[in-house]
């Protein structure tokens, strides 16, 4: 019998902690607003959908595939994350005029989901751990890549009203806030790289 209450206790756990994923729906929530955000949102949602799914479904392979394509996945993801940890900063025109900006896309949001490491290994985690070894069925799969999928967003929005609420009280010290987010983001980057063990 599939065990329920540990799957769910594992995917509220994993969906909810800091991440990359909820850090950036705090940030874009906070620079763009919750209405604005939700494309990226969908975005990030329908992509651990898609990873979810193709874990699932590839459980067996991606169980041998993962240590191999991990740091390539990682160092992505790291670039990807160290580009929006400095997109803030380079919206700035040189004369301290700042660029109109666009918020996150939903393309963004489902690209994110398919270079981050914490995605494929909560999918891999979850599918191979608590689903697949008591069923083989396609429909329970896609029944819980979906389920994933909105506690994901649940998360997301949680995080992006956070953002929003943090947006009217520090909007006087953007730059700062800025930094802050620059160093988390900076933090999960380094995490998910696989560089810290060459410079522990």
């Amino acid at each position: 019998m599939i065990p329920w209450k540990a799957a769910i206790l594992f995917a509220l756990v994993a969906s909810y902690t800091p991440g990359p994923n909820n850090i950036m729906a705090m940030n874009g929530a906070r620079r763009f607003g919750l209405r604005r955000s939700l494309p990226f949102f969908v975005g990030m949602a329908s992509g651990l959908v898609m990873v979810m799914t193709m874990s699932g479904a590839f459980n067996l392979i991606l169980k041998t595939l993962v240590p191999k394509v991990q740091p390539v996945l990682g160092m992505l993801g790291a670039l990807y994350l160290l580009y929006l940890a400095f997109r803030p900063f380079l919206r700035r025109s040189a004369g301290g005029a700042r660029e109109p900006e666009r918020s996150y896309s939903l393309l963004q949001g489902v690209l994110l989901q398919l270079v981050n490491p914490k995605v494929l290994l909560y999918s891999l985690t979850l599918m191979s751990s608590f689903i697949v070894p008591w069923s083989d069925s396609l429909p329970l799969i896609l029944m819980v890549s979906a389920a994933a999928g909105v506690v994901g967003f649940g998360s997301l929005l949680l995080w992006g009203l956070f953002g929003t609420l943090f947006q009217r009280y520090l909007s006087r010290y953007e730059a700062e806030v800025d930094a802050v987010m620059a160093v988390l983001l900076l933090y999960c980057a380094w995490t998910i790289s696989g560089l810290g063990p060459l410079f522990p």
